[in-house]
């Protein structure tokens, strides 16, 4: 009781009506299926969108010929390895393809990653590359939002 005498109370939380803090956007992603190619070119790249995927829950595979890396990749990120050279991707496309339509295909590089939707093309680069693992992520997730699929042609990263 003393505290509500004093008039001090610990500041309320501000959430969204969907439990989520100030400055959060919420958008329903789905369960989609995508495809991610390039890995063993720029493997920070590709561990940064093959996260970036699995978080929203999203089934991924991924090609890598290089077995532990892919491997450690795909237990961690709940993701499907094939063990690959690139060279083979369409045999893996093809057996991940068998278990339902692939909603996307992603070609990982070291300087961009070009996303092939039914709907378009896109690709995501970097004005510096010392900025681009960090956040290549979240422009591919950005790039395959329903509301952005065919909107959008590129997206540049920049330090600035």
């Amino acid at each position: 009781m003393e505290e509500h005498r004093s008039g001090s109370r610990p500041a309320a939380r501000r959430l969204s009506p969907t439990g989520n803090r100030r400055g959060t956007a919420t958008f329903d992603f789905g369960i989609r299926r995508f495809f991610v190619t390039g890995c063993g070119s720029a493997p920070g790249v590709a561990e940064a969108v093959v996260r970036a995927l699995s978080a929203t829950g999203s089934l991924v595979a991924l090609v890598w010929d290089d077995i532990a890396a892919g491997r450690r990749l795909a237990q961690t990120a709940s993701a499907r390895h094939y063990p690959y050279a690139d060279s083979r991707a369409g045999d893996a496309r093809e057996a991940f393809a068998a278990e339902g339509p692939v909603d996307a295909d992603i070609e990982v590089s070291p300087g961009s990653v070009v996303v092939r939707t039914p709907s378009g093309t896109s690709r995501v680069t970097a004005s510096d590359p010392s900025a681009f693992a960090g956040r290549v992520g979240e422009a591919v997730v950005y790039v395959l939002l329903p509301l952005s699929q065919g909107r959008i042609a590129e997206i540049v990263i920049s330090n600035s």
